[in-house]
């Protein structure tokens, strides 16, 4: 990661790195013998890489208390501080901040990237930035299958969303998302989850603020297997190479939320509190779903505090966001459908006409996760 964005192309603007070295109380000795080594090699490392318009500054906490202990903890405090450097020199309504992996790689672009679209879109306050897990390289040939079906995976989850409209449609990936740093504060921070942290923060951003997506850089994170988190792309891995195929989502749990989407849509004046009708055509694992999430007294908290119709489908979309949404797909596949393996999922024929294929005929992990990255940098 030092060397990845050492070798970067140098921006417009002085650009400072912030390392984060964390390890919980109750770590085990071999893994805090193992920070203490990495600590030593990071400290000679700056000490060789200067350079005053790209500095490091490594920041240790080998004793974090166990509750909270974790990549949300990690995250947050390298975040928390870049804030903090902002404010110090008076530019938290100019700075930016980067989330980067210590596992992760990245185009020699991606810092001038970065400082040309929020200069080029001041209006954003953050970003998801693209990313491709490597296929290929020194590792078994066994983890680059298991990365590629775990990213088609999340690259169908989203071009589906996409299909039926759904508003907060962006990759949630932490290490490759960006926000600035007078926003971030404005959100309250980051939160200190032990998984997930990363999702729950952009889920945060894209209700309240408006973003982009960066694809003209890319971030390339790492291929290998974690025990420690329970779900993400080192845990899709493990049970991958431990004999668990990739599966995901079927498309038609998709067609009931995309009938959810034009039921809102539609409407053009505020429901009565009280009057759901309009989403009385939903599907039925839709509508159980509703029901038992008291969508009818969110619907009438809803009605009895907007004004007008463009308020009411903000407040709608706040309420059925994109946390509610993967709760109604974890749900119904579990009630009503099955999880599908992610090629018969990304081979749905509306959805490779969409990302520019319309041969039908059968196609690879490899193959289809071509087509969706090249649908999905397209984007701007």
């Amino acid at each position: 990661m030092l060397r990845s964005l050492w070798e970067c192309e140098r921006p417009p603007v002085d650009t400072e790195v912030l390392l984060i070295l964390n390890s919980s109380k109750t770590d085990s000795e071999a893994i805090r013998q193992a920070n203490r080594q990495t600590y030593h090699q990071a400290v000679e490392w700056i000490e060789a890489h200067q350079d005053t318009s790209l500095q490091y500054h490594l920041l240790n906490f080998p004793d974090l208390p166990p509750k909270h202990a974790g990549v949300g903890l990690a995250r947050k405090i390298g975040m928390d501080e870049a804030a903090a450097r902002f404010h110090h020199c008076d530019r938290l309504d100019q700075g930016v901040i980067i989330c980067f992996d210590a596992d992760c790689r990245c185009a020699p672009n991606f810092l001038v990237a970065y400082a040309r679209h929020f200069a080029k879109n001041p209006e954003i306050a953050g970003c998801s930035t693209y990313f491709e897990h490597p296929l290929e390289g020194p590792e078994q040939p066994a983890l680059y299958e298991a990365a590629a079906a775990y990213e088609l995976h999340l690259r169908y989850h989203i071009e589906a969303l996409r299909y039926i409209k759904f508003p907060f449609a962006h990759h949630t990936v932490g290490s490759s998302m960006a926000v600035r740093a007078l926003t971030y504060l404005r959100l309250g921070g980051m939160n200190r989850r032990k998984a997930g942290e990363d999702f729950y923060f952009f889920q945060k951003l894209m209700m309240n603020a408006p973003i982009s997506e960066l694809t003209t850089t890319t971030v390339y994170p790492s291929v290998r297997p974690s025990h420690r988190v329970p779900f993400g792309t080192g845990k899709a891995i493990n049970q991958i190479l431990s004999g668990e195929p990739q599966t995901t989502y079927p498309f038609l749990a998709y067609l009931d939320l995309q009938m959810l989407v034009t039921a809102v849509q539609t409407l053009t004046e505020v429901p009565v509190a009280g009057d759901a009708s309009f989403l009385a055509p939903l599907p039925s694992p839709l509508a159980q779903f509703l029901q038992a999430n008291d969508y009818e007294e969110a619907l009438g908290e809803i009605a009895e505090n907007v004004g007008d119709i463009v308020q009411f489908n903000k407040r709608f979309w706040h309420w059925f966001n994109g946390f509610r949404c993967m709760k109604f797909l974890n749900w119904v596949v579990t009630s009503h459908y099955r999880r599908v393996p992610v090629i018969k999922g990304a081979a749905e024929p509306c959805l490779l006409e969409r990302i520019g294929n319309h041969n039908q005929h059968e196609h690879s992990v490899p193959e289809l996760l071509r087509l969706y990255r090249k649908k999905q940098t397209m984007r701007q």
